[in-house]
């Protein structure tokens, strides 16, 4: 770390210390602070967020708001009383391949899943790629329609069901 960013931190923490301090001296910390913290840390993607918020469409906090946001389309579209029942006929939402895909980064929803189907998080990942359209609505690719992959999509879809034994994550 150079002496000019050292020079800025301890400005903006002292700054923090004394609680006289503004927003500009937080986004210096964490702009600051973000190349010298873990690479998948809260302060690494806070600090690139600040810095480059514009058109942000990757990182941690991103997947965090898509999950919710899929979770919540799923769960009114098929979750709610009277809706339609998932099958290897159903025609999938465009965004299914990618909640699940995000749902699998959830450590609780991976360990359930391999302990059960013992597969690793990159192999489901894999499945759910050649299985699932891509940002389509869609069918499920026939050819890809084994009973080991069908079982895969059952789980995570009963891991995701409200009242589940994860739900409450």
């Amino acid at each position: 770390m150079n002496k000019r960013t050292v020079l800025k931190i301890e400005s903006a923490v002292n700054k923090i210390n004394n609680g006289n301090y503004g927003t500009e001296d937080l986004e210096l910390l964490l702009t600051n602070l973000r190349f010298y913290v873990g690479h998948d840390t809260f302060t690494r993607e806070l600090g690139d967020f600040i810095n480059h918020s514009e058109g942000k469409t990757k990182g941690t906090l991103h997947d965090a708001i898509a999950y919710m946001f899929y979770r919540m389309l799923f769960f009114t579209n098929y979750q709610m009383e009277d809706s339609p029942a998932l099958s290897e006929d159903t025609i999938f939402p465009y965004y299914f391949k990618k909640f699940l895909t995000l749902a699998l980064k959830r450590r609780s929803i991976y360990e359930n899943v391999n302990s059960k189907l013992g597969i690793t998080r990159d192999q489901a990942c894999n499945i759910f790629k050649k299985l699932l359209p891509d940002n389509v609505q869609g069918k499920l690719n026939k050819d890809f329609c084994t009973s080991k992959n069908l079982t895969l999509v059952s789980e995570c879809i009963g891991l995701l069901a409200p009242g589940s034994e994860i739900d409450a994550e």
